[in-house]
C-alpha cells in the first residue's frame, strides 16, 4: 500500500513521471474548477500557461453563435458576447413544470450571441493528458 501511494501522482503536478509535454494541436481535459471539458491546446506560453480552445456544453442549444476570441475574455461560465465588448454570464428564467417544479433555464442576454468556442488562458495544472498533468 505505502509503494503503490508513492507512485500514485494525485496531486503531483511537478514530477517527470507525473507529467508530460503538451503541444499546440494536443486535445487534452481541463478542469476549472467543478468542471471537466475536452479542449484543444492552441498556444504555450512563459510560466507554463496555455491557450486553450473549447465549446462550451450551454451553446450547443443556441440558435446563433459566434467564434469567441482570446480577447473577449469569455470562459466556460462566462459565454454570451456582446458586439464590441467582452463576455458576460447567461441569465437564469424560472419556471415551473406540469408538476409544479421549479426549473432554470439559462440562456444568453439579449443583445448577445452564444459562444460556438472559446479561447481562453489556463495554467497547465488545470490539464491533462493521458491522466498527466500538461507541462508547456
Amino acid at each position: 500500500q505505502v509503494e503503490a501511494r508513492s507512485k500514485d501522482c494525485d496531486g503531483d503536478g511537478v514530477s517527470d513521471r507525473c507529467t508530460t509535454p503538451c503541444r499546440p494541436g494536443d486535445r487534452v481535459m481541463a478542469q476549472v474548477g467543478p468542471t471537466l471539458f475536452e479542449a484543444k491546446i492552441i498556444s504555450t506560453h512563459l510560466g507554463g500557461s496555455l491557450v486553450i480552445e473549447f465549446a462550451p456544453t450551454a451553446s450547443r442549444k443556441a440558435s446563433s453563435s459566434v467564434n469567441c476570441p482570446l480577447q473577449a475574455v469569455c470562459s466556460a461560465f462566462r459565454m454570451c458576447l456582446k458586439p464590441g465588448a467582452s463576455c458576460v454570464e447567461q441569465e437564469g428564467k424560472h419556471s415551473r413544470d406540469y408538476l409544479g417544479n421549479l426549473q432554470l433555464l439559462l440562456d444568453c442576454p439579449s443583445g448577445t450571441q452564444a459562444c460556438s468556442t472559446v479561447q481562453q488562458v489556463v495554467d497547465g495544472r488545470y490539464l491533462r493528458k493521458e491522466g498527466k498533468v500538461c507541462k508547456a
